[in-house]
């Protein structure tokens, strides 16, 4: 397997089971990471809450916008 192939298998098996949650679940999440950055006094960007908002109802699946945020900061996916 190439490496572009690896890295999408692997960005995939980060992310497989995300879209399953509930919402309920999903909010859990998204609490939990936010206490996180708030005691690495880090703040999510708009645009990362905005999509996490849409992964949370339905409308985007995780993988995607896991993707876009690595490459929003430089990371190769």
């Amino acid at each position: 397997m190439d490496k572009a192939m690896k890295r999408k298998q692997d960005l995939f098996n980060l992310c497989k089971g995300m879209d399953k949650l509930d919402i309920h679940k999903k909010e859990k999440c998204l609490s939990f990471s936010e206490a996180m950055l708030s005691i690495e006094r880090m703040k999510v960007s708009d645009e990362v809450t905005l999509a996490l908002e849409e992964w949370k109802e339905g409308k985007a699946t995780y993988l995607s916008i896991f993707e876009s945020t690595l490459q929003r900061y430089g990371f190769n996916t």
